[in-house]
């Protein structure tokens, strides 16, 4: 039993990447992620700091923000009100304010700079 435990808890970072990655735009909360996967708060914390280097909140927006990078760079026709939505930011101009605060650079500005100079704009 002690084994199959341990077993389990060495699988949790991979499983948790992977529930983080499919899961990412929607309201997740770490009450929500840690009942899933029936650990405590403060587990789902260890593990994301181990894993990641910063809490669940970070890691979800820095996960959002990188998808919102991609889809301003790929996708110039999008509406970055549509962006914002695809990566679980309903709130438009929270979004804005949040990508410039992480990034130095308005989601417009940030199209432009891509669109100029492609390959620029990665991470």
């Amino acid at each position: 039993m002690e084994r199959m435990v341990c077993l389990h808890q060495d699988k949790l970072p991979v499983s948790l990447d992977s529930y983080l990655q499919e899961n990412f735009t929607e309201n997740l909360t770490s009450s929500k992620v840690a009942s899933h996967f029936h650990i405590g708060r403060t587990r789902l914390y260890e593990i994301c700091n181990q894993n990641y280097g910063r809490g669940l909140a970070k890691q979800i927006q820095f996960m959002r923000l990188k998808k919102a990078r991609e889809l301003l760079s790929e996708n110039p026709e999008m509406p970055i009100s549509e962006v914002a939505y695809q990566c679980g930011y309903p709130d438009y101009n929270y979004f804005i304010t949040l990508f410039h605060k992480e990034t130095g650079t308005s989601p417009r500005k940030y199209r432009q700079k891509a669109l100029l100079h492609p390959g620029s704009t990665t991470g």
